[in-house]
C-alpha cells in the first residue's frame, strides 16, 4: 500500500508517461467498464486520474490528444460500487475503508442513509461523483467523447475504429454487484438520497429516471 501511495505521489509531481500524449487518453471513471477499456491497450495513467490531471501536466507546445471516458447511470454505479466495496474492493485500502464503514449485513439502501449524513464518504474513490472527473477549470464537461456503459457494446466498434483502438472489448471485472446475485430492490428513500448526492452526475451527464436498479 505504501508503494502504491508513493507511485501516485510521484505521478502528481512528474505527470503521466510521455507516451500518453500520443493519445487518445482514457479518463478512467471507477466502476464504469474501465477494466475492459484498459484491456484494449488504450493510453491511461495508473489509478483514476481526472481530466484536470492531464490538462495540468500537458507539456508546453503539445496539443491535447483526444480524450474519452465511459460513464454509468448514477444509481447503477452506486449499487455496483457499494457491493464491490462491501466485498473488499480491489486493494487493501478499499478493504480497510469498507471494514470501518460498511457492516457485512448492510445493503445499499441502508448505506445511502449514511452517505446522506456523511458527505466525506464521497472521498472514497469508488463513491466519488463522475462529473468532476470530466470537467475543466470552469466546471464544464470537457472530455471530447463521453460514452455510456449502457450502450458501450454497440458504440465501441465504431469509436475504436475512428481512433485506432482495438475493436474487441473484452469482459473484465463483470462479477455480480451483489454476492447473492441481484441486489434487493432499491427503495424510494434511497433513490431520493442518490438524486441529491449525485445531482451533478444526473444533470451534467444527462441521466434521468431510476434505471433498472430498482427492479429486483
Amino acid at each position: 500500500m505504501v508503494r502504491r501511495e508513493i507511485l501516485y505521489a510521484m505521478l502528481e509531481i512528474e505527470g503521466p508517461d510521455p507516451e500518453v500524449w500520443a493519445g487518445p487518453i482514457f479518463i478512467h471513471v471507477p466502476k464504469a467498464a474501465g477494466s475492459s477499456i484498459l484491456a484494449t491497450g488504450v493510453k491511461s495513467t495508473p489509478g483514476h486520474k481526472p481530466l484536470s490531471f492531464y490538462l495540468r501536466h500537458r507539456p508546453k507546445g503539445v496539443k491535447m490528444p483526444v480524450t474519452f471516458a465511459v460513464v454509468r447511470h448514477p444509481v447503477d454505479r452506486y449499487i455496483s460500487a457499494f457491493y464491490f466495496l462491501r466485498g473488499g474492493g480491489i486493494n487493501p485500502q478499499d478493504a480497510h475503508w469498507a471494514a470501518r464503514h460498511i457492516p457485512p449485513e448492510m445493503d445499499h439502501n441502508a448505506f445511502a442513509e449514511r452517505l446522506a449524513e456523511r458527505p466525506d464518504y464521497l472521498r472514497q474513490l469508488h463513491l466519488q461523483p463522475q462529473a468532476p472527473m470530466l470537467t475543466d477549470g470552469a466546471g464544464n464537461i470537457a472530455v471530447d467523447h463521453v460514452l455510456r456503459i449502457e450502450s458501450l457494446r454497440a458504440d465501441w466498434p465504431a469509436f475504436a475504429e475512428a481512433h485506432g483502438l482495438a475493436p474487441d472489448l473484452p469482459e473484465k471485472n463483470t462479477g455480480a454487484a451483489h454476492p447473492g446475485g441481484r441486489p434487493p430492490p432499491t427503495t424510494e428513500r434511497c433513490l431520493e438520497i442518490l438524486r441529491r448526492v449525485y445531482a451533478a452526475d444526473f444533470a451534467k451527464l444527462g441521466y434521468t429516471g431510476e434505471s433498472a436498479a430498482k427492479t429486483p
